[in-house]
């Protein structure tokens, strides 16, 4: 007996929670586990894909919620998917001991926009890893505006912008005036002075965001 417990093979145990397994029940039990995860992720994917069937679909400009700091990785998978997409993006400075250094970043933090023209377009941009879900009010898909993505597109191409920034809080109407900085002369835009400071605002009334960014009074007329 002794000399066949030396012959035969030992199979590694250890113990969890006060109780000895073999390492085959240990796998098993990993594989159990895996199972029971992949099954969760299953039926999260066909509630998703049932939710976005019974959504009301309207092509045109939507936002998708992405995880932070994803937003250029994004970007880039869905124009290599063949889908239309705009990523605004803002300079930001940012100051060392002995240097400053200028860097890009997204205007609108974990939002891309995209165009879709069919719910299969939907689905493609959803099945994208970092893709969380599209921005959705009640029980309809958040839709912005050609105008309002003009307007976005204009402010990020203007040189010489400073204090841009995004905010949900409602601001004062101002003034209109026309901007003479090439190659955007004569478009009309919104001005408020705020401490002796002329402010551009843009106004995204579908996500419910303003943006505002101080120009130079050279630029107005």
């Amino acid at each position: 007996m002794r000399i066949a417990q030396e012959i035969l093979p030992q199979i590694p145990q250890f113990k969890v929670n006060r109780y000895t397994i073999s390492l085959s029940e240990w796998e098993t039990i990993n594989q159990m586990k895996d199972i029971h995860r992949d099954k969760h992720k299953i039926q999260n994917q066909i509630i998703n894909f049932s939710n976005n069937r019974l959504m009301k679909f309207s092509s045109g400009w939507h936002v998708l919620y992405v995880r932070a700091n994803h937003e250029k990785k994004i970007h880039n998978l869905l124009q290599e998917h063949k889908l239309e997409s705009f990523l605004p993006t803002v300079r930001k400075i940012r100051r060392y001991r002995n240097c400053k250094k200028s860097t890009s970043a997204p205007l609108f933090p974990s939002y891309v926009f995209v165009k879709l023209t069919s719910t299969l377009d939907l689905h493609r941009a959803l099945s994208l890893k970092s893709s969380c879900s599209f921005v959705k009010c009640a029980e309809d898909y958040v839709l912005v505006t050609e105008e309002e993505i003009n307007r976005i597109k204009l402010l990020s191409e203007i040189d010489g912008l400073e204090e841009v920034k995004v905010d949900s809080k409602p601001l004062r109407v101002g003034e209109f005036k026309l901007l003479t900085v090439s190659p955007f002369e004569g478009v009309e835009c919104e001005v408020v002075n705020t401490n002796n400071k002329n402010k551009i605002i843009v106004r995204i009334r579908s996500i419910r965001q303003n943006i505002t960014a101080t120009v130079p009074s050279s630029y107005l007329a």
